[in-house]
């Protein structure tokens, strides 16, 4: 008898669930009722946070019911860049750019792409990227997020995302990027700011989710 795969067997039974519990749940269109996301505190780790802003074509792109740009500085090379894209249950909860094209996009190459486990939590791993376009050295964190879960790829958020349809009626989901300017010579030091910056992000985010909540969807 052949051996089956766990993750093969876990999205059968997700999707055959889905088959049953999916019906119920398109009588109703699941809605952003409060963002909450713009309350995260501007003061973390002693840097201050401003708002910022990407062109116009870029949120078009993105596609996002929310977009989060904020700028935390400090003093000198203390410098941490904060975005945050939230996909409702309405959008499906994950976003169709994936942060490796953007970068490549903007002229960016990718010298190093792996990943490094979450603050606290060494279970779950966080992907990160050291990019580079010509002397500008960045060090990028990122990863995906429902309210309570943090996921490294899209295979893992495609997963949570069908359990969460099925459990609670939505599927809505964040990317989290975090990004500083470093010196080649100097990532160790660029690298533990982020994953300081990550662990408190991490403690933030569920207090400050967005809530959703069910419409009836007149038929007719």
């Amino acid at each position: 008898m052949l051996r089956q795969h766990p993750i093969a067997i876990s999205m059968a039974l997700l999707m055959g669930a889905a088959s049953v519990a999916f019906p119920i749940a398109w009588g109703s269109e699941v809605v952003v009722s409060k963002v909450n996301l713009d309350q995260i505190p501007r003061q973390i780790l002693g840097l201050t946070g401003r708002d910022d802003h990407f062109e116009e074509s870029v949120y078009t792109a993105l596609n996002a019911d929310y977009n989060l740009l904020r700028e935390y500085h400090g003093v000198p090379f203390r410098q941490v860049w904060l975005y945050l894209g939230y996909y409702g249950t309405a959008r499906g909860g994950r976003p169709g750019h994936i942060p490796q094209a953007c970068y490549t996009g903007q002229g960016f190459s990718i010298v190093e792409w792996t990943k490094v486990a979450a603050p606290g939590r060494p279970e779950v791993m966080l992907n990160k990227m050291h990019v580079k376009r010509g002397n500008d050295h960045q060090l990028v964190l990122f990863w995906y997020q429902s309210k309570d879960t943090i996921l490294a790829d899209g295979l893992q958020m495609n997963l949570n995302r069908m359990q969460n349809r099925f459990l609670y009626n939505r599927d809505d989901g964040a990317f989290v990027r975090l990004s500083t300017t470093m010196s080649p010579d100097r990532e160790e030091e660029a690298l533990d700011l982020l994953k300081s910056f990550a662990s408190q992000v991490l403690s933030l985010l569920p207090a400050h989710w967005p809530e959703e909540e069910s419409r009836g969807v007149k038929r007719g």
